[in-house]
This record gives C-alpha cells, sequence and structure tokens, in this order.
C-alpha cells in the first residue's frame, strides 16, 4: 500500500491499512508514487495494491486506487470483490 503527498494521503493510508488488518500488508514508509507501487506489487508476489493519490486530480479528490497482481489497475471483478467485502464490513 502506497501513498502521495496530498493532503491526509498518509492518514488515509494508515487507517486503510488497519481496516484490511486480516490480510498481510506492506505499508509504505513514505510517498510512494503509483507505478512504484504497481512494480512493487509485482516484484513482491501480492495479490494486489492499494494506492492513496488524488492522481492527477486536485488534491481534495484524493482517493484509492486498487491494483492487481500483474502491477496493472484492477479488473472490474477484483473491484466487485473488494466493494463486496467493504459492504460485509459497513453492515458488520
Amino acid at each position: 500500500m502506497g501513498f502521495d503527498p496530498c493532503f491526509q494521503s498518509r492518514n488515509f493510508a494508515r487507517i486503510v491499512a488497519e481496516t484490511m488488518m486480516r490480510l498481510d500488508i506492506w505499508l509504505a514508509g513514505a510517498y510512494l508514487p503509483t507505478p512504484a507501487l504497481s512494480f512493487a506489487a509485482l516484484y513482491l508476489g501480492a495479490a494486489g495494491g492499494v494506492v492513496i493519490t488524488a492522481s492527477h486530480n486536485p488534491p481534495v479528490y484524493n482517493g484509492y486506487k486498487l491494483k492487481g497482481p500483474y502491477g496493472g489497475s484492477a479488473t472490474p471483478e477484483m473491484v466487485a470483490r473488494v466493494e463486496a467485502e467493504l459492504l460485509i464490513c459497513e453492515t458488520g
């Protein structure tokens, strides 16, 4: 999991990592651009990656990008699985 230097990205990444504690997560210790996170997911053999970033948008639009184990954008099926897990967590 990585994050950019936008406002509160580091804190957002920490909260996401804590929420996903049941998974084995590597959280970057410093700013990590999206291409570096993509490489890390592939290099480390991770199941995927998350980067907290506003991307090309203004910093107030901070959000997260999901990456597949191959380093590219997550497929719609992968996104749906993450969304389903979030709904389970939300409804308890």
